[in-house]
Formats: structure tokens, sequence, C-alpha cells
């Protein structure tokens, strides 16, 4: 066990129950189903300001499906308007007992009576019916007994198992995020009904727990059922929410605890620093679990964290693995203010919560350890992959309204964390950070231990922008980016001393439909506009300024918009470039006119480290999504890749290895495909040649050598290979003592099965059936389509339609992985359309979303194929995606020997 001074709590070496809360009551139920969807929102007749909640677990049944826990509590509530009966939330739960009291008086004949109770199954209601009316402004104790079991979903109050000397030990854990907390205890989980919780958790006496507060004794044992229990009581909470509330119990890895141990410490005081509110715990305490659904979950003075989430082993993990645990304690951490501190008032504005723990916590990690580049990491990886999902007209805006229970759990989403967070860093630069964390400061201590909504929160920015001269509605910029799904694509052609800019919403569906496109964005009210905080550098104006003065904004009501920047400088030198949106600040898209894209393509081939590093990775992202979206030719998204062999930032080349992998799926099956796999080997190879000569130590020497090296297996360098088929090797050889770190393990696993024959596969599909780690699972289940035989893609394929573990995987991502190999592309899509029927059977509708398979079809004799299968098989309406088929065809058609002419060109030049 670790401990600090400062309360911070990393690890333990005994078993814990720990307990979330839920509520339920049952005594006569009366299902309620309406055609149309109701309110999900509480009455607001009975608030709750207090609980005491008791729960015992339950594991001493022979089998653990059978173990369940019980539990009584007692909650107190402000009786706000004239009402006969208690609504509050229940699920999956049975009621033993309820009564109603007043406060401060024993149980008396004048006291309302439940007389039943209604269960609305839609709602999760539990709805109490009353033999009278409750009194306005009287307190009332409302007392409910009852009982539930313990699962294995890794929802709610769930168990789990580890294993010691081959000795199976159980622990309890519970997450209530979002709207679990019902299914443990009856409760009203709404995350504005903050109360204060006192706590009692009642155990086998051989074990131990811990929960939100510290510990303040411990009853006398007594038996039940031949076990011994004992009952840990907890010092009172400060007011929450009931999904922040909670108990558990982790395995034993002590070791492995040390880095999550002092970054822990660090953050914690970054955070207190940076928001000017001291941690208001005496304690915190940081859990792991193999078995845990989330990375991590911020209770309150207790944090919840999946194991690749907060284990490090200094010499064995990888630095990716390192760079994980870091932002995700981070995150945690910060939540600890924004989340836990101040909530958001109704799920809707669940990014206030979310969002902005997403970008504090690489900010928070960079001021730490500015070596980690975590914020550039964030944009290059993060926001460039929301862009690309939130650039279809599926998307959905950052703030939406949430009318039903199955709605609150869609917006743990992408959008809800990484879009909000990219929209929090764009203002905070465009309104400054010393205003910004001002801003921040004043918004939480003002809405300390209560509920906010974001019009709450632009109101303190904008007030606090005015009292620094700044003068800027904050509600009137931010409004459009968080109710308007998708982001504007911004293009900039020069006209002589003048930059004409228009703005469009940007929509990859031009690709595959540019006529549907175009019918949409006719409508008025599909087309979008944005307040766009627009920055510029050029080749002889360097400095940026990202000042509010130094921002040009685009309003919403300019579509077009024109700027004066002249023709040169002082000293004569002519402007040959412009580059706009600097350090990809701003949340949208940039294109050129060719000339301007044409210049800046020539300085990076002769000095790539005047355009800023994140510029360089914008460049080619924006240049590629624009050229696979029929914006932009293809060859000028080949000439920002020019200058890559000179790159060795390898941040840079995320985007490309990320986009590019697109690129390659649509030439697969074409002459351009191998020439263009060949053109990016030869542009890495020095790269790659430089880390295997250089072993760094430094935390972005050790970044490149796992990322180049990546890199260099997903492109086929034949050094890469054989380091990766080494490491593999040690691992079938002794899986004990050569592991491989998860996060490393599916470029190494997929290099290895690729061309290590039956071994390598035999060994990856026994693994893959041994591991319990979702992670691990994912990995070796893709790698397994990795292999270049067709007879063990044969093989992997025939195991969708046998009794095994593989029953347990997506069919669709199975066949759509090895799809993605050029050795398994027409076998996949042939075993799949000759055994679709019983693949149905097997898995049901999921097999019918053939839309992932579509997008490896590029010939019209595969159009034709997915035509007569969905004629014969599915009911739905694909036009969409023959739609995607027919834009492959017509792009390879446009582009494929283009390419290819390029290709051939500068191959010879480069290798």
């Amino acid at each position: 066990m670790e401990n600090r001074r400062d309360g911070c709590y990393a690890g333990i070496s005994f078993v814990v129950l720990l307990v979330l809360f839920a509520a339920a009551v049952t005594v006569t139920i009366y299902l309620t189903r309406d055609q149309q969807p109701r309110d999900i929102r509480l009455p607001i007749s009975a608030v709750p300001f207090h609980y005491n909640l008791e729960i015992q677990t339950c594991m001493n049944t022979p089998k653990p499906k059978d173990f369940y826990f019980k539990g009584n509590v007692t909650i107190w509530f402000n009786c706000r308007s004239v009402t006969k009966n208690i609504t509050l939330h229940s699920v999956n739960l049975q009621i033993l007992d309820a009564k109603l009291s007043a406060y401060g008086q024993r149980f008396k004949d004048s006291d309302p009576i439940v007389l039943s109770y209604d269960i609305d199954s839609e709602r999760q209601f539990l709805i109490l019916n009353l033999d009278r009316e409750l009194k306005v402004n009287k307190t009332y104790l409302l007392h409910i007994q009852f009982k539930g079991e313990l699962n294995t979903v890794m929802l709610g109050y769930f168990h789990g198992s580890y294993t010691i000397n081959d000795s199976d030990h159980f622990y309890t854990v519970t997450q209530f995020e979002p709207t679990y907390a019902r299914s443990v205890f009856p409760c009203f989980d709404e995350p504005a009904m903050k109360s204060t919780f006192n706590v009692t958790l009642v155990r086998p006496s051989h074990l131990n727990s811990l929960s939100n507060t510290q510990r303040i004794r411990t009853g006398q044992n007594f038996s039940e059922g031949n076990v011994t229990y004992v009952s840990d009581v907890y010092d009172m909470t400060p007011y929450m929410s009931t999904y922040l509330f909670s108990t558990w119990a982790p395995p034993s890895k002590v070791n492995s605890t040390r880095f999550a141990l002092d970054i822990g410490v660090d953050l914690l005081h970054f955070f207190e620093e940076f928001y000017n509110i001291s941690y208001n715990l005496p304690k915190l305490d940081m859990i792991t679990f193999k078995h845990f659904a989330f990375g991590g979950m911020e209770n309150w003075g207790l944090i919840t964290y999946n194991d690749d989430h907060m284990l490090y082993e200094e010499g064995t993990s990888s630095l990716i693995r390192k760079m994980i645990v870091a932002r995700t304690i981070s995150h945690e951490l910060s939540h600890q203010w924004f989340g836990n501190l101040v909530t958001m008032a109704w799920w809707d504005d669940l990014w206030l919560n979310e969002g902005f723990a997403k970008y504090m916590d690489s900010f928070g990690v960079d001021n730490i350890n500015p070596d980690y580049n975590a914020v550039s990491t964030f944009v290059v990886s993060d926001v460039f992959r929301v862009m690309r999902g939130d650039s279809l007209v599926t998307s959905r805006p950052v703030y939406t309204p949430v009318t039903r229970n199955e709605f609150i759990l869609q917006l743990v989403d992408d959008i809800t964390y990484t879009k909000g967070a990219a929209l929090i860093r764009m203002l905070s630069n465009f309104i400054g950070l010393d205003t910004f964390k001002q801003a921040l400061r004043v918004y939480l201590k003002t809405k300390s231990y209560s509920n906010a909504n974001h019009d709450e929160l632009w109101e303190t920015f904008t007030k606090q922008a005015a009292m620094d001269s700044k003068h800027i509605n904050v509600k009137d910029v931010m409004d459009p980016w968080l109710h308007q799904m998708n982001y504007p694509l911004v293009t900039i052609k020069r006209d002589g001393p003048k930059l004409v800019l228009r703005q469009e919403r940007f929509l990859e569906e031009y690709r595959s439909d540019p006529n549907k496109t175009a019918d949409l964005l006719k409508n008025p009210t599909e087309r979008y506009t944005w307040n766009i905080p627009l920055t510029f550098m050029t080749n002889q104006s360097r400095h940026v300024g990202h000042a509010l003065r130094d921002i040009h904004w685009m309003w919403k009501n300019e579509t077009t918009k024109v700027l004066n920047y002249g023709h040169g400088n002082r000293a004569g030198q002519a402007t040959k470039w412009i580059l706009a949106n600097i350090d990809h600040y701003g949340f949208y898209r940039v294109n050129y006119d060719v000339d301007n894209w044409m210049a800046l393509c020539e300085q990076l081939n002769q000095d790539h480290t005047v355009i800023p590093m994140l510029n360089r990775a914008q460049l080619i992202n924006d240049a590629w999504t624009l050229a696979l979206s029929g914006r932009l030719s293809t060859d000028v998204a080949m000439a920002t890749l020019s200058y890559l062999h000179k790159e060795n930032d390898v941040l840079v080349w995320i985007p490309p290895g990320t986009i590019l992998h697109d690129v390659m799926r649509r030439l697969m099956n074409t002459a351009a495909y191998d020439a263009f796999k060949k053109y990016l080997r030869c542009k890495l190879s020095q790269q790659y040649q430089h880390i295997l000569h250089k072993k760094g130590n430094t935390i972005k020497e050790l970044q490149a050598n796992e990322l180049f090296s990546a890199l260099a297996c997903m492109y086929g360098i034949e050094n890469c290979l054989k380091e990766a088929h080494r490491q593999f090797s040690l691992w079938m050889n002794n899986s004990s003592s050569y592991p491989i770190d998860r996060h490393i393990l599916g470029f190494i696993s997929c290099s290895a099965v690729a061309y290590g024959g039956w071994d390598a596969w035999n060994f990856a599909y026994e693994m893959f059936q041994w591991s319990s780690s979702y992670l691990e699972r994912r990995h070796l289940l893709n790698a397994l389509s990795c292999s270049q035989s067709p007879s063990i893609l044969n093989r992997y394929l025939v195991k969708l339609l046998e009794p095994s573990d593989l029953r347990l995987a997506d069919p669709i991502n199975v066949i759509n992985h090895i799809m993605a190999n050029p050795n398994g592309r027409a076998l996949a899509w042939n075993f799949f359309r000759a055994n679709f029927a019983q693949l149905y059977a097997l898995y049901g509708e999921s097999v019918t979303k053939v839309a992932k398979l579509a997008d490896h079809l590029n010939t019209q004799y595969e159009l034709d194929q997915l035509k007569e299968f969905i004629k014969v098989h599915v009911k739905e309406d694909y036009a969409d995606v023959i739609k995607t088929v027919e834009a492959n065809i017509r792009w390879i058609s446009s582009n494929g020997d283009g390419i290819l002419k390029f290709l051939q060109k500068v191959h010879s030049e480069l290798c």
C-alpha cells in the first residue's frame, strides 16, 4: 500500500467492496406504455437533500451468478407542491418495504401511508401512491428496503474476479454514470438533485470496503447465513449527484501504481492552483480494476479506473500507455472541479462535464511536463478523428435535447467529449488564456455544489472578457458551434492584394452524391453558418498573435468576406503564400486556390519548419480530406506528401497514417496500390532508420520510436517486420516472461501474423480466447485478419460459423478487417454473400449492416454483386450504400491513373 501526506491513495493489496446508488420500489406493479415520448424529468414536488444509505453485499452463494445485495435507504426531502404521490427512479430492484414519516418525529398514525406503487418501466420511475396529500414546505423522510442482483455487465453494482496463486478472489464495484445509480437503490437520479450522503457498507468480515469519504467507525460483528458481517460507517459527503457516489474493490497491483500516484499528486496540485479552489475532501483514492467498462470514473474522493488506464510499469509498459494513463488521471482529477463541484443541470449539457475534462486532461499533463506534447497529440489524434465523423449528415450537435432515457447513453460519444473539448480549446484561444482561467475560477466559485447550464458559463466568460477590456459576446459566438452539427469549410482565394473568403457547411457526402448535398444545402434551414475566428500567417509575416485583436472574424451572417493583406512587405518581399487557422485552434477546414496550395508545398520542401508543426499536419489532413470528397485535385494532395522524408516530428505523421489508410483502401485492386504503398515506405524509411540507430530516452524520442515503428510495419518496412516477429516469437515461447504491452500489441501482432504462418496465427487465436482484456482482445481479433495466407484467412472466416469464442465478436467487423487485407478482400466478400443466410441465423440483424463492407468495393463487377445481394437479402433502402460504391468507382476513374503516373514520376528520384 502506498500513502501520501496529501491523502492520495494509489492502490491496495486486499479485496474491496463498493456501492453506488440507484432507486426502486415494488408492491403493486403497473406498467405504463404510451405511443408518444413523455417527459422523463422527475416532478419537483419532492426535492431530496440527504440520503442515509446502507448496502449489504452477499457473496456466500455457491455460484457467482447468484450474488446479490440488499439494503435500506432513508431519503430526506422537502415537499415543494401539493401531491399525493412521490416519484423517484428505480430499475431492476425488488422493493421490500416503503414508509414515510415527518421530519423530527417517530412514525405516527398521522403520517402519510404508502398504499401502493406503480412502475413506469419506460421512464424508470417508481411512483409511490399515498393515502393523503403531503404538506408544502414540510420535510419528510422516505424509508425504503430493497434487494437486487449483482451483475457482470460492469454497470450499476457488479462483481468481478482476479486470481492469486490459482485461486479466484471476488470483488464488487459500482459504475453509476450516467443513469445506473437507480439500479442499485431507489433515488432521485438526476444531476441537478444534489444531496449529501451518509453511507454504511455491510461486508463479510474478511473483506474490506472503500467509499467516497473516510471511514469513521466499524460496527460489531454479526452472523447471517454462516457468514460473519461487519458494518463500515463513512463520513458524510458534500452535496453531490447520485452518479458521483461510489465504493469499490480493486485487485492488488501496487507495483504498477507508482507513476499514477506521483503524477496524480502533481496534477491535483496543478488543478488546485489553476481553478484557485482547493480539493475539498479529506482523501482521494484511485483504484483500478481489470474488468471495468470505462477508462475511469470520477467518483468524488474515490476514482475508479480500468487497468489499462492506471497501471504503468517503468521499463516494461509502452510510452503510449504512459501517456494514456497520464491523460486519464488528469481527466478524472479535473472532474473533481468541473463535473463534481459544479455539475451540468441536465444531460443535454453533458458536454460541459466531459468536454472541459477532455481538454483539461491534455492541458494539465502539458503543464506538469511539456515534453508529453499532450495538447498537440490531442489535436492530431482526437480532433482530426472527430472532424471526420462530424462531416457526415448523420452527425449531431454538441448540445442535443434529451427526452428519453436511451438518449442519455447515446451522448457518451466523440461529439460530447472531443468536439466539446475542441470548442473549449478554440474559446480559450480567442478569449485569451488569462481571461479563460479567471472566468473559470469565477464560474466554479459561484456555482460550487450546484448545477449550471452552458448559457450561465457563456455569461461568465462574457463578463470576464469585458472586465479585461475584450468586448465579445461569447454566447453569440459559441451558440452556432454548439447547436449546429458539422463544421465550416473556409475557402480562401487570393485576388491581388485581397483575400476572398467563403464559408460553407462541410459534408463528406459531397463525394458520394454531390447533387444530393447541393439540394440539401439549398434548404435555408440546412445552410449552416458559423462565427469563425480566423488567424493567418504568410511567408513574410511568420509571427502570429493569438490575442483577440489578431483574430479576423467571419460572422454567421457572412457567407463571403473580403480581407486586405497586401502583395508584400516594405522590404519588397512578395507574399508567396498565406496560411490560415494557425496551430489549428479553429474547428474548421481550409481550402485554398491551387497556386497557394502549391506555394505552401514548395515551402514544405524548402524548409518545412517555417510552417508550425500542427499546420503541417493540418495541410496534409485537409488536402486529402478535400481530395477524397472531390473538392481538390489529388495532384495537390500528393504534393503535400513530397517533403515527408524530411519530417522528423512524429505527430505530423499521425494524420497521414490515418487518412492515407483510406486512400490505400480506395486504391486496392488497382495498379496504383502497390506503388503508393512503396512510395510511403520510401518516405518513412529515413525516419525509421534514424530511430533504429538512436535509441532515445526522452519522452519525445520514445514516442517517435513507437509511432514510427507502427507506421513502418504498416507500410511493410522489412526491418520493422523482423523486429515485430522477434518480439512476438518471444511472447509465443514464454508469454508470461515476455508480455507485449497492449498499447503496441496491435501493430506487432498484425505484423507477426502477416508472415508468421499457422504457428503465429494459432497462438494469436489462443491468446484472444484466453484474454479477458477488451483492448487486448480487440487488437488480437484484428491481427488475425492480417495473415497473407488465403487458406488461413479462409479458416478465420469459417470460424464465424462455428460455436467458438468468435461468436462474441461482431461478424461484420471481422469480415471488414479481412476485406482491408489485399489477400482477403475478394475472399471475405464472396464468403459473406455465400454464407449470409447462416450468418443471419447466428447473428441476426447485425450482419445486414453492409455499409462498412461497401467501402472496400470499387469496381462495376462488385457493384453489380452488391445490388444483387441487396435485392435478395435486404429489405431496407440501401441507396446510400450503393452511391458509396458508385463514388468509389468514379474516384478511381478520375484519380487512379493520375496517382499512378505521379508515383512513377517521383519514385525513381526518391528511391
